[in-house]
């Protein structure tokens, strides 16, 4: 320990090989889909691996101005080079960098951190300050973790344990007074155990979704006198609610762990329709078990595909204005759209977007809309829910999971980038043209 904080010859040429390395071993992480929601992708997200390398960067560095210029550099070359590297194997090609703009700040910030920071070095009480805020920051991500372990363990177990492991350590391997390290490992014992009751009693991971509409695609009919329950319940609750802009019935869930039951739905005279449901860490698989005829269901769900078909022209569509332009905007046929519909028919939706990654304009609704989030590849035109709250217009195209909301109609890529403009803009949502 003593060697790695504080022993090494970190000269230039080291540090811009460690750097390469990094960035390189980053990108692979980001790229692998074995390695997807798990501890070692985090380091792709997260700061707990990166808060490593700069202590390190830090306590084996000459001078303050050293320390700086050392952490600048490293940031600098590692973070551009870990897009840079998934440019040829990405969907979005060179528009992935468009990441990279919130590491730059980052980046910049290193430059006052590794100078302060160094002064840790000179083992005075005050460097327990400068420590200080390095411990909160990784309490608050143990804190995100244990949420995510307890909701679908084992994932991101390792990355918990790292950022107790490292809040422990840190005082013993950077102060050399033994009272100061006492004090340090207490400070960060403290912080684990307040960031655990927080965690736990918060129910800090609570995955919030609509699964059943009545006389929706899985032949589902119920109302408010029908009981409705998860057979383990340990894994959240479910309950029938009444949309008021819909005017129908649908099963609400607030899921608190990943795992695998059924969904029981029970009328007044004890008949029972179960539904087998897959929870994952933000989308679910649902099938139906058992208590409807498939050919009742198949049947009904052929006739409200053709009402669909024959109304989804005159129903289904909205417009947008945006600088001055009006644009058509053919929905998609889902529990999303429908609500979505039913707010704009009671009043203009007004969201100011901003810039996001060079290939869509995001911005907040105010409000939240049932979500079918699947994983899709969206393309110029393309409008979609994001996070329940967040509504994203696409002029390129990205990978993610997103509840598909409709399609802006008869305006190629390069004309609609052109009428969204650079930078932040207010768009419309309206059933008037």
């Amino acid at each position: 320990m003593k060697k790695l904080f504080g022993g090494i010859n970190l000269t230039w040429p080291k540090l811009i090989v460690f750097a390469i390395i990094a960035g390189i071993y980053t990108a692979v992480m980001a790229m692998l889909p074995i390695v997807k929601d798990t501890s070692f992708a985090d380091i792709t997200i997260t700061f707990e691996v990166w808060i490593l390398f700069g202590t390190l960067i830090i306590m084996n560095s000459k001078s303050s101005v050293d320390s700086a210029l050392k952490c600048f550099v490293f940031f600098l070359i590692s973070q551009p080079l870990v897009y840079l590297l998934q440019v040829p194997f990405s969907s979005l090609g060179w528009q992935i960098l468009g990441y990279y703009k919130n590491w730059i700040v980052w980046t910049i910030c290193t430059i006052p951190m590794g100078f302060v920071g160094y002064y840790m070095k000179k083992d005075k009480w005050w460097g327990l300050l400068i420590l200080a805020p390095v411990i909160a920051f990784l309490a608050i991500h143990y804190g995100g973790f244990l949420g995510r372990v307890i909701y679908n363990m084992p994932y991101h177990l390792l990355s918990m344990l790292f950022c107790i492991v490292t809040m422990i350590i840190y005082p013993i391997a950077i102060f050399k007074n033994k009272i100061i390290k006492i004090v340090g490992v207490i400070m960060s014992t403290l912080a684990i155990l307040i960031m655990t009751i927080i965690t736990i009693f918060s129910q800090a991971i609570t995955y919030k979704t609509t699964i059943l509409v009545n006389g929706g695609e899985l032949g589902a009919t119920f109302d408010d006198t029908y009981k409705v329950y998860l057979e383990d319940e340990s894994l959240g609750n479910v309950y029938i609610v009444k949309d008021k802009n819909l005017d129908d019935y649908m099963v609400n869930a607030e899921f608190k762990k990943a795992g695998k039951t059924n969904i029981i739905l029970e009328d007044a005279n004890g008949h029972k329709e179960t539904y087998e449901i897959t929870i994952k860490t933000d989308s679910y698989d649902i099938n139906k078990v058992s208590g409807v005829n498939s050919e009742i269901k198949n049947e009904t769900k052929n006739e409200t595909t053709n009402e669909v078909k024959n109304n989804k022209v005159e129903n289904m569509e909205v417009y947008i204005k945006v600088n001055g332009q009006v644009l058509s905007v053919e929905l998609e046929d889902n529990l999303t759209t429908k609500e979505f519909k039913n707010r704009i028919e009671n009043g203009d939706i007004v969201v100011k977007t901003s810039e996001y990654g060079g290939f869509e304009k995001v911005g907040s609704l105010g409000f939240s809309l049932p979500r079918e989030d699947k994983n899709i590849t969206t393309s110029a035109g393309d409008i979609v829910l994001y996070q329940g709250n967040q509504i994203s217009i696409f002029y390129e195209s990205n990978s993610w999971s997103y509840t598909k909301l409709g399609k802006i109609k008869d305006v190629t890529a390069e004309e609609l980038k052109k009428i969204l403009g650079s930078g932040d803009v207010s768009i419309t949502f309206t059933n008037k043209k």
